[in-house]
């Protein structure tokens, strides 16, 4: 993981702090809900600076702010929120969580699988867990300051990531004894006949849910669940599972989401993350990295994820991650992977498909 300078001396809060973000596969609930609106959608994640291709890459980070942004407006479009939420599944997780929770021997051991992985879905967001004899509470807490007219989707987000893994055991049905709001207001009609069985509470401290301690021993007893098919381990590992989150990490993470949008100048970098493109120099600076070295480790982390299709031709890959000039790429590959990219790809087919 890079390190800030120590010649900087003690860095400011804001510059220890990584940009928060979320895997694109919780925004696109809501761009598949709105399908009959096509152009307004597209205008729209525009407007908020999100990518417009999102729904073919699930696996792309955005930034969180305007991600939970454009969701709040896609929720008053017609009135969809619950729509886009009700559909998360544990099939919209990333693979290696999704693979893992499938592994669980039980509710207990699939919640902690969740609480370890979950910043790679969203690295923002920390759970934490209070049980008593009767009783579990599950309180999910982001760590930066989120804008007030996010707070319905935020705490949304938080509540059917942790429906989604407890519902892989209890059923599609099930619903909390209780669902604790930060928000003041009631919940909506709709809501409330969705979790007609659940107790509502408004204007807590946190957001969380309760439930039976007793349901976090049901067993994985579904043979499809217990022997489930796992992605093979590659040699090459994917850095995204491994990766942990810090300033020039999460900043390469997002510039490698927007290069398919033909724009990786550093003032729409700088626009992204909301500060302005000194600041952004600044805080590079504080880690001994240039803007231009993390678009470098944007581009070829992209070309390793493109080189995974047989299909894509090494030359065509060059110019997609932004190379004019293939030999520049290939020489710019060996450098930070250390082999050639057609050395990376017969690799990978050596060891099999990479999901």
């Amino acid at each position: 993981m890079l390190k800030p300078n120590d010649k900087h001396g003690e860095l400011s809060e804001m510059s220890l702090k990584p940009i928060p973000v979320i895997r694109a596969a919780y925004l696109n609930q809501f761009t598949k809900v709105l399908h009959n609106f096509d152009s307004v959608q597209q205008l729209c994640l525009e407007q908020f600076n999100l990518p417009t291709n999102l729904c073919d890459k699930p696996n792309a980070y955005i930034p969180m702010q305007a991600a939970l942004a454009y969701m709040c407006w896609a929720a008053r479009v017609e009135d969809l929120e619950l729509d886009a939420w009700l559909r998360m599944t544990i099939s919209d997780f990333n693979v290696e969580l999704r693979s893992t929770l499938l592994r669980a021997s039980n509710l207990e051991a699939a919640l902690q699988v969740f609480f370890r992985l979950a910043k790679v879905e969203q690295s923002a967001v920390a759970y934490r867990i209070k049980r008593t004899v009767n009783d579990v509470s599950i309180y999910g807490s982001f760590d930066f300051a989120m804008p007030p007219a996010a707070g319905s989707c935020s705490e949304w987000l938080r509540i059917m990531s942790l429906i989604a893994v407890i519902r892989k055991f209890t059923g599609n049905g099930w619903v909390p004894t209780v669902i604790a709001l930060q928000s003041s207001r009631e919940p909506r009609q709709q809501v409330c006949q969705a979790f007609s069985q659940t107790l509502f509470i408004t204007g807590q401290r946190e957001t969380g849910i309760v439930f039976p301690a007793s349901l976090l021993r049901l067993a994985n007893t579904t043979q499809s669940l217990r022997h489930a098919t796992v992605a093979k381990p590659a040699k090459i590992a994917d850095a995204r599972n491994q990766m942990s989150w810090d300033f020039p990490t999460s900043l390469r993470q997002l510039i490698e989401t927007y290069l398919d949008e033909d724009n990786s100048d550093i003032r729409l970098a700088a626009s992204i993350i909301g500060c302005s493109v000194r600041t952004l120099q600044r805080r590079l600076s504080e880690y001994d990295l240039s803007y231009r070295e993390i678009l470098q480790q944007a581009r070829i982390s992209r070309a390793t994820t493109l080189l995974r299709e047989p299909s894509r031709k090494i030359i065509d890959v060059a110019y997609a991650v932004g190379y004019d000039d293939p030999s520049h790429f290939a020489r710019a590959f060996k450098r930070m992977v250390g082999i050639t990219p057609r050395t990376y790809r017969t690799t990978l087919q050596a060891t099999g498909p990479v999901h």
